[in-house]
């Protein structure tokens, strides 16, 4: 059966070459693989290669090929390809000089691939049910040639003679030359009845003429004619290498080495989180960890790689701040946190270097610029910037008790949402408060509020303890969502009314609830977001509905499960979901939806939104990593002053196919003309995507002008005006 496929990815029109940036972390080591000075690494956040001998790196996201991010298998091939696998079972190859890729896809959504072994002209399949091998055909595409199910592979290694395999029962071998590799019996095997150390096998190596074999109960070697003797029987071997002519095993017991005399000495002080070890041509010794990353031995310790990269790929809440720069948080364990990009580097802030805990769910900026960030039990962290490179944090957990604790645990305060409104007062939720208070407001003269969760329909209060995420509208209502990960406690919308007087308390109306009964397609709340004509989109667990002096209900979302909601400066919504990013555009009308199928979005599972008003960046956080994708859809600017248009000169190309102006106001009239007045371009409003505009080189007609001098002209209703002159080159 012949499935190859070249990779392409299928995009809607918005969607050009360029727009999409992937962010990832890589430090979950899957397996990787030494040929000549690089390192190649299979990981969490996709490939990483490493160069052994200046340790610069590269990594390969799916903007640089991939077709999914995490890559579970890879292999060099002496042909110079790289061969990967992804989760479900697709693989992928790289031709490395070119760096064009190809993929084969007969075993995606079948298999679960373990191990890959590219030989000079066929290439061996490691998976859950067998093994099978792979050939190119005439035409130069990749065949499966033969399929031995002959139960999981974990490792392969081909010697003179033999095709081994390492299982969960033992070891299999069948010679190279062997006929009918596709019927099982044909396959010899070992096991701890003939000398194994145990019948779990991780990896196999050849080793100075014998067979070593990587157990769970430690190693095994074969002579040539039986397995004849084994060592560290206590030790859970993950891999094995030749180094400087001695053999190297990693466990999680740690890195050893075996010298001449057969004695066992430890490689520093490797972690448990050790499961691939690996020795480069310059006699370094690299170590892949389950979720520290690649580690260099430096001949007294193992020097962990630095990547300028986010500390886990789970995000949880983003945010653009004044500066333009990103915060982030993270819930994943143990390298959750808080993070920052400053568009160049990125700073990690985690438990170990001080942080209350590693789940942080909410982040936000106050009047001062100062970033506050709520966890899952620890309370509330205090961000500051110190000049242009120094944040310092201070950790205020239940800020002297004025948020609370969880039953039976005062000082494990839950902080699932913070918002800030117009007066610079910050909102907390509380969630699984104890004393029930689940909504504070707190002000810049340290003044405290605080609103009771009920249970009981005829009381007046917040209706869950559960409270996920809060929404300040245009009048200054606060909406709150109600509901848990598990969730128990969804019970539907509480509103807020409290007159605009928040520490007086007497004037307050809490009457105002949505739930199922009223119209929600689910009481599970999750988001949360006023667009600019003052409706209220709700996103919940079943659908997304909206507020507009009713209930009312979307059904054209790519999926239901809403997780994030974002409303942009051109008033479009960004909704997304457990199955991809939906926009509804501001005509209310129009839909267009972001999947791994058919755009270079990182996940499907998107988790939080936060956009860049100044340049029209949108930040996607999911469960797999973080996007960021260019949009036409910048803030309005308050008058004309600041117009300006690029580049100059235009010379209009695949690569370069736009001309900005940009810096526009709200609704302006855009004309090009020639310098005698000609009238050449006119944009309807539609064009015009926030604050900029974007010129193809053609005339009114559709037709590409003529190489030349034009003028652009800016006017308003009010009667302002701006041009400049476009230097304009068609090849």
């Amino acid at each position: 059966m012949k499935r190859v496929l070249s990779l392409t990815c299928l995009l809607f029109p918005l969607i050009l070459v360029g727009q999409w940036q992937t962010f990832t972390n890589t430090s979950e080591i899957r397996q990787f693989t030494i040929a000549d000075s690089m390192l190649w690494s299979a990981t969490n956040g996709g490939i990483l290669r490493v160069n052994v001998n200046t340790l610069e790196y590269k990594k390969f996201t799916n903007t640089e090929g991939l077709a999914q991010i995490d890559v579970v298998a890879i292999a060099h091939s002496p042909n110079d390809q790289l061969w990967v696998a992804m989760p479900d079972g697709l693989l992928q190859i790289m031709a490395i000089e070119s760096g064009e890729w190809d993929s084969y896809n007969e075993f995606q959504n079948e298999i679960k691939v373990n191990a890959l072994m590219p030989h000079h002209d066929f290439v061996l399949v490691g998976f859950d049910k067998g093994i099978a091998e792979l050939q190119l055909d005439a035409k130069n595409r990749w065949e499966r040639t033969w399929k031995a199910d002959i139960g999981a592979v974990n490792t392969i290694l081909i010697t003179g003679e033999h095709i081994w395999v390492g299982q969960q029962d033992g070891v299999r071998r069948i010679p190279l030359d062997f006929p009918n590799k596709q019927i099982p019996s044909a396959w010899e095997r070992y096991s701890v009845g003939d000398g194994l150390p145990g019948n779990e096998i991780n990896e196999l190596i050849q080793f100075d003429g014998e067979i070593v074999a990587g157990t769970a109960t430690g190693i095994g070697y074969f002579d040539g004619l039986e397995w004849s003797r084994s060592e560290l029987s206590d030790h859970n071997v993950q891999s094995l290498c030749r180094w400087k002519e001695q053999l190297v095993i990693a466990s999680p017991l740690g890195v050893k080495v075996r010298d001449q005399y057969g004695l066992w000495t430890n490689v520093g002080q490797a972690g448990a989180n050790s499961v691939s070890v690996k020795s480069s041509s310059n006699d370094n010794l690299w170590l892949g960890t389950s979720d520290d990353g690649l580690h260099v031995w430096a001949d007294t310790l193992w020097n962990p790689l630095a990547l300028n990269c986010p500390n886990s790929n789970v995000f949880s809440d983003l945010l653009v701040d004044r500066d333009g720069h990103l915060w982030a948080t993270s819930t994943k364990k143990p390298t959750g946190g808080v993070y920052y990009f400053n568009g160049t580097t990125w700073k990690n802030f985690t438990r170990p270097n001080g942080l209350a805990t590693f789940e942080y769910h909410a982040i936000e900026e106050d009047l001062h610029g100062r970033i506050w960030a709520g966890s899952w039990g620890g309370g509330v962290t205090l961000f500051e910037k110190v000049g242009d490179d120094s944040i310092t944090f201070t950790n205020l957990y239940s800020m002297d008790g004025n948020l609370s604790g969880v039953i039976g645990a005062e000082n494990y305060v839950v902080i699932t949402d913070i918002k800030s409104d117009e007066h610079g007062n910050l909102w907390f939720l509380n969630s699984d408060a104890d004393d029930k208070r689940v909504l504070h407001v707190y002000d810049l003269e340290d003044r405290w509020q605080h609103w009771l969760a009920t249970e009981s329909a005829s009381e007046e209060g917040i209706r869950s303890v559960k409270v996920l995420c809060l929404e300040i509208d245009a009048t200054g209502r606060k909406w709150i969502g109600t509901g848990s990960s598990s969730g128990g406690g969804a019970n539907g919308l509480s509103v807020l009314d409290d007159k605009g007087t928040p520490f007086d308390t007497s004037d307050d109306d809490l009457k105002g609830f949505l739930d199922e009964t009223e119209g929600l397609e689910s009481n599970h709340v999750t988001s949360l977001a006023e667009d600019q004509n003052g409706t209220m989109w709700i996103g919940t667990t079943k659908g997304l509905n909206y507020w507009y002096g009713t209930v009312g209900a979307r059904y054209s979302v790519i999926n239901d499960n809403i997780q994030a909601l974002l409303v942009d400066p051109r008033n479009n919504t960004w909704i997304g979901t457990a199955g991809g990013l939906s926009v509804l555009e501001e005509d209310n009308f129009t839909w267009k939806h972001y999947t791994t199928s058919n755009s270079q979005i990182v996940s499907d599972f998107i988790s939080c939104l936060a956009f860049d008003e100044e340049t029209g960046e949108l930040y996607i956080g999911t469960t797999n990593g973080l996007s960021r994708f260019k949009t036409p859809f910048t803030k309005p600017a308050s008058n004309l002053n600041a117009v300006k248009g690029y580049p100059n000169p235009f010379i209009i190309s695949e690569e370069n196919p736009f001309y900005y102006i940009d810096n526009l106001t709200l609704n302006p009239h855009i004309s090009i003309f020639t310098p005698d007045g000609y009238l050449v371009k006119t944009f309807p409003k539609t064009d015009i995507l926030g604050a900029r505009v974007r010129w193809d080189g053609t005339n009114n007609d559709g037709q590409i002008v003529a190489s030349g001098i034009y003028v652009y002209l800016v006017t308003t209703k009010s009667g302002q005006s701006a041009s400049g002159k476009i230097a304009f080159i068609k090849p």
